[in-house]
């Protein structure tokens, strides 16, 4: 009865270091698909039709957004809304901030 035990001691302790090195294994893949998933949208998001757009044209539907008087609001650390469509668009992606951030002209709108 004893042997037995101690065989189902050993066995148990065994499976928990093959399920130990199998958990270190599992945590190295999903690093690896969780790397190749954030690489992939990266490549996605080039491929958007709104990066075909010419970048002239681009800011020049964000200018007419900007002085249409569009109501973009966005709230302040305190908590008070700023009306200012140029900051609005610069947080909708990389892209379009960019685009935002080299034409001095949507500057002049905020106030």
């Amino acid at each position: 009865m004893i042997n037995n035990a101690q065989l189902a001691y050993a066995s148990l302790h065994e499976l928990d270091s093959e399920i130990g090195d199998l958990t270190t294994i599992i945590g190295h893949y999903e690093e690896l698909r969780d790397s190749a998933s954030r690489l992939f949208s990266a490549h996605i998001s080039f491929l958007a039709p709104v990066r075909r757009i010419p970048l002239e044209v681009l800011s020049e539907i964000f200018q007419l957004c900007c002085s249409q008087g569009i109501n973009f609001i966005v709230y302040s650390s305190e908590g008070f809304p700023v009306y200012a469509p140029v900051l609005v668009l610069g947080t909708v992606c990389r892209f379009w901030r960019t685009v935002i951030l080299e034409q001095r002209s949507f500057w002049n709108t905020i106030i």
